[in-house]
């Protein structure tokens, strides 16, 4: 069995033929009936019942199963953000040497022309 060709190929770039719109009418999916499959989840219990002493206590509590915690931020502090900058060695050029001292001219700055 030959495997078919597909409907939306890709353009040089990395970027589809055709937008998400146009392959869902091109596939005829608004024919089709919508089916939603519901996942069955157990829920965890967060509670346990213990008995408690005494005859005017009502005799059981609903304790939770993990603690609340005892310290709350007073503000919300800024998560930082991503960086994606790779660390590239330096690069020097032919005839200079790590270590080996080099003078430059200010030549984009306010002080040009002048000693330093």
């Amino acid at each position: 069995m030959v495997a078919h060709k597909p409907r939306n190929t890709i353009l040089p770039g990395g970027v589809p033929k055709l937008s998400r719109s146009a392959v869902y009418h091109k596939r005829a999916l608004y024919k089709r009936k919508k089916v939603a499959v519901k996942a069955s989840v157990e829920v965890a219990p967060t509670h346990k019942t213990k008995t408690v002493q005494g005859e005017k206590n009502g005799g059981t509590r609903q304790v939770p199963l993990k603690r609340q915690p005892r310290f709350y931020p007073t503000e919300d502090s800024k998560k930082p953000l991503n960086n994606r900058r790779k660390v590239k060695p330096t690069k020097l050029r032919g005839p200079l040497v790590r270590g080996q001292f080099s003078f430059c001219w200010p030549v984009c700055t306010a002080v040009r022309g002048s000693s330093v």
